[in-house]
């Protein structure tokens, strides 16, 4: 056997070692969580979060950049879901549609609870928050996240199809229905949010749904699908514009909040950076406008 062998192989031992060591210190720390907890507050998510990722990325050595950040989203992923989801009657498989099955809402809930951070975090300085609507909320990871930045009153609206074992909101605050055919809410909310849900409905259900965010609140934190963009299901990708018009039928004018929004910030996926825009109602617009420049 050769020098540069012998090198590798040596290599290849340590390597063995470390991964073991890392292994023996995730079970180190996710042995002190308190396994009988199924809902998750704000303040362990942020503690645990704190605590795991660092010594995770801290076992990561030798690597190219490009697996290191593969490999590190991966962990961030997975690790999101196993400390979420403590309870193993949570991943048992559940009637469900085709296109939206658990692995469809465990893979996007990391990355949405990230984005929704970075987002409502600069936003909710200028706009009103006290309760708060969300059309196609998935299991609620936008809703779970205005809790703890002040909302006082949420209601999250998507299909039946969500497992309610994975609602990161209480079960009370969820309402299943049928957004394809239109959602009336039992009263205004301060904010309406709809993200990344639009394009999952067919065309002709587009102007019915708009019509419901309108009656919803006079404030609408809005994203949808570009042309071209892809994603599971996506039925009716369209530019902005298309939105802004059945939007403005409704007396509801633009207000475009990408520079507003922490740039380069990785916790912003994308499709969310991409497509955010407020549409509000024609009788605050000014005085909206008048608080995003103040801030």
């Amino acid at each position: 056997m050769n020098e540069e062998s012998r090198e590798l192989l040596q290599e290849i031992h340590e390597m063995r070692h470390r991964m073991e060591a890392l292994e023996a210190k995730m079970d180190d720390v996710l042995s002190k969580v308190d396994q009988s907890v199924e809902r998750w507050t704000w303040d362990r998510y942020e503690r645990i979060r704190k605590e795991l990722l660092p010594q995770i990325d801290k076992g990561v050595e030798r690597w190219t950049w490009e697996r290191y950040t593969r490999m590190r989203r991966n962990l961030r992923e997975q690790g999101w879901n196993l400390l979420y989801t403590m309870n193993p009657e949570a991943v048992k498989p559940v009637r469900t549609n085709t296109e939206y099955d658990i692995d469809f809402f465990m893979e996007i809930r990391y990355g949405s609870v990230q984005s929704a951070e970075a987002i409502l975090s600069r936003v909710f300085n200028y706009l009103p928050h006290k309760s708060v609507v969300d059309f196609g909320c998935g299991t609620g990871t936008w809703l779970w996240v205005a809790k703890a930045f002040g909302a006082q009153k949420v209601l999250g609206i998507d299909g039946t199809w969500v497992p309610k074992n994975l609602l990161m909101i209480d079960e009370q605050e969820f309402l299943p229905a049928n957004l394809e055919a239109g959602v009336s809410v039992p009263h205004k909310f301060d904010l309406a949010i709809s993200v990344e849900c639009a394009e999952h409905l067919s065309p002709n259900a587009a102007d019915g749904f708009v019509a419901s965010l309108c009656k919803a609140s006079d404030i609408i934190l809005f994203s949808a699908a570009h042309p071209g963009q892809g994603g599971e299901h996506h039925v009716n990708e369209q530019p902005m514009t298309y939105w802004g018009e059945k939007f403005q039928q409704h007396g509801f004018l633009p207000i475009h909040i990408r520079s507003t929004l922490p740039q380069n910030d990785p916790r912003i996926l994308w499709w969310y950076r991409d497509n955010i825009i407020l549409f509000v109602k024609r009788d605050v617009y000014d005085s909206i406008v008048g608080k995003i420049e103040k801030c």
